[in-house]
């Protein structure tokens, strides 16, 4: 009987491609750590995690995963057992993107950015350290002999760990399905009313998302959640202190609530370095607010642009 063929690998190019996907995969974690660190926040990030049924502790576990896991990538410690732990984290994300569809550009992210981190960390696991890595030098310089590959056994602890994260993952979605919504009308009464017209930005922590996205900011490009929205509110507040939204039709959808208002105010202070005009606006605007979970996740809004500038003496 024929042995089969060995498979072809080139032993001098294979331990460098090794240790570029290891240090790359490292570099996202890390990223990823530090957008939740520094941009989201990480009691943001537990209040978007219990929005989707997880533990708000299970946030600071994964920052802690991602940051420790990825630093530990880079410097090439114990490859095959970090990238197999940081499988359960990426099928957590997985499962909670599943039902956005394929393209991770898609509405809320879908799944195959998350699909194609998990493929690449079984095969770093099944590659080893590569060039480069801390563990294989210190063995090196101790003398110490390399483990046995004990395949076997990582596999079992990384179904056991993608089992556990389904399984809870399971557990999130039955809790998350099981809280009252809150009706999308009263939302959107709300955000124009205690927020807009009463100038009450604190409401926008109960009724925005820690992940809020505006999409059509009045200027620059605000910080995603409440504290982004705040300072827009003021200023706008400011250059209009009667500021007032009259709400005129809400069509409410399944994820969404569509608003048409009215604005109407008189400009007496600095309105984006558009110094005051003393001049009266009446402006109707064209408002999309996706709800999930009970809070705004994005905002679209279209407004007669051209009429509010004329009124405005900004254009002829």
């Amino acid at each position: 009987m024929s042995r089969p063929a060995p498979i072809a690998l080139d032993q001098a190019t294979a331990p460098y491609a090794a240790a570029l996907l290891r240090v790359t995969l490292g570099i996202v974690f890390v990223a990823h750590a530090l957008l939740k660190l520094l941009v989201l926040t990480l009691p943001a990030t537990a209040t978007f995690f219990v929005e989707h049924g997880f533990p708000g502790w299970t946030a600071y576990a994964v920052f802690a995963a991602e940051l420790l896991g990825g630093v530990a990538l880079v410097a090439g410690f114990h490859t095959r057992v970090i990238a197999l732990a940081l499988v359960p984290v990426l099928m957590g994300a997985f499962t909670v993107h599943w039902p956005n569809g394929w393209y991770f550009g898609a509405p809320h992210g879908g799944w195959e950015y998350i699909a194609v981190l998990v493929a690449a960390l079984i095969v770093q696991a099944g590659l080893g350290d590569g060039r480069f890595a801390l563990t294989t030098g210190l063995r090196s310089a101790l003398a110490i002999p390399a483990p046995s590959r004990r395949w076997p056994t990582w596999l079992a602890v990384l179904i056991l760990g993608v089992v556990m994260t389904a399984d809870g993952s399971a557990h999130a979605r039955r809790r998350a399905s099981s809280l009252e919504p809150h009706d999308g009308s009263t939302l959107a009464r709300r955000y124009f009313e205690e927020v807009w017209n009463q100038g009450k930005v604190d409401v926008l922590d109960e009724l925005l998302s820690p992940a809020y996205v505006n999409h059509t900011p009045s200027a620059g490009q605000p910080r995603p959640g409440p504290d982004g929205l705040k300072p827009i509110v003021l200023a706008i507040r400011r250059a209009f202190p009667d500021l007032h939204y009259r709400i005129e039709d809400v069509i409410v959808s399944a994820d969404a609530v569509v608003i048409r208002t009215t604005m109407t105010g008189t400009h007496e202070g600095d309105l984006f370095g558009l110094p005051p005009t003393h001049r009266k606006i009446r402006v109707t605007q064209i408002q999309i607010e996706r709800v999930r979970n009970g809070r705004i996740v994005e905002h679209w809004r279209v407004t007669d642009e051209l009429s509010l500038m004329r009124q405005l003496g900004a254009l002829p």
